[in-house]
């Protein structure tokens, strides 16, 4: 049994040394984590003021996790015990796209004309299904617009995916594959031919499938109330938060700490920091993949060089609290398509998610902008002026959401390179990565955004994946002796 070091102390970091702690002793006997800020949590922050309203600088809520994942924020909250500061949105909120100076609401009646569309949806579902895939690339990779396009139609595209990309990724649907952010479209156009005639024989399929007996209680208490999103009532940092209490009886934490280089040496590895190093039995790394690859020095330059290859997009957010009831839209908010000269990527509608986050007679919004546009719009992040960028979506909330009054509070924050971009050719990019780790033996794990997903959940599921793989080869290593 030796060291595990974890770089990194976002949710992945401390997803990672949260299920590390459940095999200490078993696989390791001692774990270190290096946090290169004042704070964990990463990019999961949430300002508290006096009078009770939160501002989430980052992300601000979850949704229900795949029903095949035993490892999820969920679990954890259930684990720790914080199952009664769950505050759940049970309701599906309106969503709208901002478009031609209008709030188009985004129905999912299939025989409705969409206002933004011009047609029934049901007609884009029946061309679909009736698109012959194209055999020459049936399986390999290609940006999500042309996917798109190719199987459902070029206003599909620009109008649905276009803007519910530049929501997740805040990036461009014409650069993003599909490989990477649909693996499960382009495996349902492989196996049945069609996204929809695939899709409609799953859920036949899990119309005849029994019943599971042992469904968690947490999860079924989910379902049952039909939660859209969740969050905790101190703010989404509140996970992180109650991460690091648990995790710090069994984890050296050094804060304010960054990685300054690590080094291979046969089945070890030296892991440098402050004026010291310490030897490692196996390394985690939770952090951005651009910002691994320099500290692995002259080693590995193969790695190294895909792992600079992935690049991430900064994001302007601008918290925004109004007198209540300056406004009667309600809704989870809305995205503004590529196409529109508009400087927003969307607006999140902060009250109508979590009430319970406002403050008294306040109505609380969210701001995106820049993201894949950033530098066009705005300049170098470390250059930007706040008051600028405030004024726009100030400008931007009376153009788009009718919004006359003054804001009450307000907070800029600059995320730079906080979202990893999943381009075409991403996923293979990542196989190759992960196999090149395996055929060199390397006792490295890479965990985080930059990989497999950039939701909560995932980085969570990855994490535990991780911990899992490696406790297998460390119990394998112990059996030969």
């Amino acid at each position: 049994m030796g060291t595990a070091v974890i770089i990194g102390g976002g949710i992945s970091g401390l997803s990672t040394a949260y299920y590390l702690s459940k095999v200490l002793n078993s696989s390791f006997k001692k774990v270190l984590l290096l946090e290169a800020s004042p704070r964990l949590g990463g990019w999961i922050q949430t300002v508290r003021h006096e009078d009770g309203a939160k501002f989430e600088l980052g992300p601000r809520s979850l949704r229900l996790p795949e029903p095949n994942r035993d490892a999820t924020p969920l679990h954890m909250v259930n684990d720790i015990g914080k199952t009664d500061d769950i505050i759940a949105l049970t309701a599906s909120q309106p969503r709208y796209i901002y478009s031609n100076g209008l709030l188009h609401l985004m129905s999912t009646k299939l025989f409705k004309v969409n206002t933004l569309l011009g047609k029934r949806l049901i007609s884009y579902i029946w061309k679909e299904g009736f698109t012959k895939p194209n055999p020459e690339s049936l399986g390999s990779d290609e940006s999500v617009h042309s996917f798109i396009s190719r199987r459902f139609g070029p206003e599909v595209a620009e109008y649905i995916i276009d803007p519910f990309l530049r929501g997740i990724y805040a990036g461009d649907s014409r650069k993003l594959g599909v490989k990477g952010c649909f693996p499960n479209l382009l495996e349902l156009e492989q196996q049945h031919g069609s996204i929809s005639v695939g899709t409609g024989r799953r859920i036949l399929k899990a119309m005849r499938r029994p019943h599971a007996l042992n469904v968690d209680p947490i999860l079924q208490k989910a379902s049952n109330e039909r939660w859209n999103v969740w969050s905790l009532k101190n703010g989404l940092q509140q996970l992180t938060e109650d991460l690091a209490d648990l995790v710090g009886h069994n984890t050296e934490i050094h804060l304010t700490t960054p990685c300054k280089g690590i080094a291979f040496e046969g089945d070890k590895v030296k892991v440098y920091y402050g004026e010291t190093s310490v030897e490692a039995d196996h390394v985690f790394s939770a952090v951005y993949a651009k910002s691994l690859a320099p500290l692995l020095g002259n080693q590995h330059t193969l790695l190294k060089d895909k792992l600079s290859s992935i690049p991430a997009v900064s994001v302007a957010v601008v918290n925004l609290e109004y007198p209540a009831s300056t406004t009667d839209i309600r809704g989870f908010g809305h995205l503004v398509p590529s196409s529109e000269p508009s400087n927003v990527l969307g607006i999140v509608y902060d009250s109508s998610i979590f009430p319970q986050h406002d403050g008294k007679n306040f109505t609380r919004y969210t701001c995106m902008m820049g993201g894949e546009w950033f530098e066009e719009l705005f300049g170098h992040p470390d250059s930007v002026d706040p008051e600028h960028i405030l004024q726009l979506a100030i400008d931007a909330m009376k153009d788009q959401l009718g919004l006359e009054a003054k804001p009450s509070r307000t907070l800029v924050t600059i995320q730079k390179e906080c979202i990893p971009q999943y381009r075409v050719g991403h996923t293979d990019l990542v196989d190759n990565m992960f196999e090149y780790i395996k055929d060199n033996s390397l006792p490295l794990s890479l965990v985080g955004s930059s990989y497999r997903g950039v939701g909560i959940n995932d980085c969570v599921h990855y994490a535990k994946q991780e911990v899992d793989r490696v406790q297998h080869i460390k119990a394998k290593e112990h059996q030969n002796g």
